[in-house]
Formats: structure tokens, sequence, C-alpha cells
């Protein structure tokens, strides 16, 4: 399908262009770009009674008086949270690994969905979404974010679905930046969405 055809005849949204504008001004970083992390929001360990002595300072105290280092020193905990993060991260591994059909077709199916009209309104044929629900097949990426539009999915359910895939948001790609603005914006109109990125000189969707 050619570019022109998938883009609506309805005008684009300024109020959204603007926004995405600023989202990507503030996100977007070209490949090799690092950016330095302010100081309030660079890692930190949290304050504790007992703070560790240096490398240096441990020697030191151990050449002169002869002794190791007390076992039973306190150790700071590394970040808020971190328990709540692993125990996550574990129920995570422990499910049975999805393919990236099995958890599309999953979360058409837990949205009360219909197949047919989610892969129409994705501007995907059915010979692809036939491919598509085969295990073994990997769609593009482009495919997939028109699905997660079309679902309105939140933003852990399209990370999944991306990495079912082998796929990731990459703040080096302004696609990438523009699809997660709209996830996290809730909008699950493609035609708008497609708008704002032909507004943009970007690729549409899907």
């Amino acid at each position: 399908m050619e570019r022109e055809n998938r883009i609506s005849t309805k005008p684009a949204d300024r109020g959204m262009i603007k926004e995405l504008c600023r989202y990507l001004d503030r996100f977007w970083r070209p490949e090799g770009e690092v950016p330095e992390a302010p100081l309030s929001e660079a890692p930190h360990i949290l304050e504790t009674p007992c703070e560790l002595e240096s490398c240096e300072e441990e020697r030191r105290r151990y050449a002169l008086c002869g002794k190791p280092p007390k076992k039973d020193r306190l150790i700071p905990a590394v970040g808020a949270g971190i328990g709540l993060f692993l125990s996550s991260l574990k129920s995570r591994l422990n499910k049975a690994e999805e393919t990236c059909s099995e958890r599309l077709l999953r979360l058409i199916r837990e949205r009360g969905r219909d197949e047919v009209e989610v892969y129409q309104k994705a501007g995907v044929d059915r010979k692809l979404f036939s491919k598509m629900r085969r295990k073994d097949y990997r769609p593009k990426a482009k495919t997939l974010y028109a699905f997660i539009i079309v679902l309105q999915l939140t933003l852990d359910d399209a990370v999944d679905l991306l990495a079912s895939a082998g796929y990731a948001f990459s703040s080096a790609s302004r696609l990438d930046l523009a699809v997660k603005f709209c996830v996290e914006k809730g909008i699950g109109d493609l035609d708008e969405v497609n708008n704002a990125l032909y507004e943009l000189g970007m690729e549409t969707l899907p």
C-alpha cells in the first residue's frame, strides 16, 4: 500500500502534533549520543547510619592493626523497592515464555475484541494475519506498532509484546518514541497517529 493511501482525509490534530514534537525534543537521542543525567536523577545509594569505608582506608587500617575488617559490618540498601522488583522479575521468569503470536492473540482475547476487526483497523490483510498466527513467524516491528495502537495496550504490555519478537523501543528512533508517546497517551486511532507521523516526515504504520 502506498504511503499516501494510509493517510486519513481527517485533518491532523495540531495540538497532538505539538505535544509529540515536545516529547521528541525531550527524549530523542541520536545513535551514539548519551546525555548526562542530572545530579538529582543519577543512580545513588540510600543513606544509612553506618557508611562503608573506602577501599583505601580499609587497606590502611588492615595494614596497621593486622586484623581483617569485620564481616558483620552494615551494608547499605541498594535502591528503594529492589525487593519488589526482584520478586516481580522472578515471577515473570517463572512463567512459560509466550511466542509473539500467542501473546498477541491473548491480548486481543483479553480485551474482548474481534480478530478480524482488530487486524483490519491495524491495516493488515487476512493473508498477513494468518502468517502472524504461526508460532514461528516474526512480524515487522511496524506491524506490531499498529496492533499496539489499535489495542491501546499499556506500556508494559507493549514492551512485552515487542520483546516476544525480539524488539524494543529505542530512544535513537523517532518512530519508536512517537509510538511510545501514543501508548502513554492512550491514543487508539491509527489514522490519527499516521496523520501525525506523516506531518512530521516519518514512516506511517503498519
